[in-house]
């Protein structure tokens, strides 16, 4: 109990650190909004004490990327920058493996599309800052993947037994065949994940990935309402985001200054951390197959929380058209 209340309070801490960024950014409405879609968000719930998971190592680097980038370059340096990233990204692989190990790559990199596009850093400048992002990235895996073969080989007795682990690990994931894969390693539903198609996948979390389902607390006798209006479906946000998107821009188009410069940013960010959950969903393809019991939490990584924020982003920015005085 002691653990899971740590682990709870560690995750708890992750998400108001990661709703203080928005509130820096954007204001009191939008960090709200981004608190509601973390609190009425059922999958994170189920994750957030669970000592497997430790869900708050996977916004670890997000994190640190933000508050790295929101203070950059008068503050820290692209050596700090990837500094940061590779202690974020290590503690990450040590907790929690390489387990959705893409989403969080990609989460990382939401930050940088966003301060990007908010600050016009042009092209040779950002691809200096993702490039030391990407160092500090491969270098923490590249010293997890180390650490763990060492203590597979020594607890075999086998040099080799490390490198095979993962090797085979990776291959029972994505997109082997069946035949493959050793007998020791994987068995009949592994082979069935392999043979489903990535489209397939897909087709099942656009379906039946529900981001919140109003039946645990109201009753209702009609099996349509029950399944598909009391059930918010992730499909319905991708639809209300992409709406929302298109008023943003439109919105932001007779908006001035930073005001327009960080909702465009923002439609950039949230439309790039949408690759997050899909990449696990689509590299790790065969894993997703197996795991839909538990991988739409993926959503939330960090697409849902960023498309929250635009919504309530749009509504600021209207809301500000409104309140401008006409011209004489």
């Amino acid at each position: 109990k002691i653990f899971n209340a740590l682990t709870s309070l560690v995750t708890a801490l992750m998400f108001t650190a990661t709703i203080l960024w928005f509130y820096l950014e954007f204001g009191l409405l939008v960090a709200g909004a981004v608190f509601f879609s973390i609190f009425v968000s059922q999958w994170l719930v189920v994750f957030g004490r669970n000592l497997w998971w430790n869900l708050w190592s996977f916004y670890l680097p997000m994190l640190a990327s933000m508050y790295v980038l929101r203070r950059a370059p008068q503050k820290w340096t692209n050596r700090h920058l990837g500094l940061m990233i590779f202690i974020a990204f290590f503690l990450k692989c040590v907790f929690t493996g390489y387990e959705f190990i893409t989403t969080s790559v990609l989460m990382a990199f939401t930050p940088w599309v966003y301060y990007s596009v908010r600050d016009n850093t042009g092209m040779a400048s950002a691809l200096r800052r993702g490039v030391g992002m990407a160092y500090g990235v491969g270098l923490a895996i590249l010293l997890s993947m180390s650490i763990l073969c060492i203590q597979i080989s020594a607890d075999s007795g086998s040099a080799s037994a490390g490198p095979r682990h993962i090797y085979y690990s990776f291959l029972m994931r994505t997109y082997s065949a069946p035949e493959n894969i050793p007998s020791d390693i994987g068995g009949e539903r592994e082979a069935k994940s392999l043979e489903a198609g990535t489209l397939q996948v897909l087709s099942l979390y656009f379906r039946t990935g529900v981001y919140f389902d109003a039946n645990n607390f109201i009753y209702t006798r009609c099996p349509f309402i029950a399944e598909y209006v009391y059930k918010i479906r992730y499909s319905y946000l991708i639809l209300a985001f992409a709406i929302a998107t298109g008023m943003l821009y439109r919105g932001s188009r007779r908006s001035v200054g930073a005001t327009r410069q960080k909702a465009r940013a923002l439609m950039w960010a949230t439309w790039f951390s949408i690759l997050a959950p899909l990449s696990w969903l689509v590299i790790f393809k065969a894993h997703s197959f197996i795991h839909t019991h538990m991988n739409h939490v993926v959503w939330n990584m960090p697409f849902v929380l960023f498309g929250f924020a635009l919504c309530a982003q749009t509504i600021v920015v209207y809301s500000g058209l409104l309140r401008r005085p006409k011209p004489a």
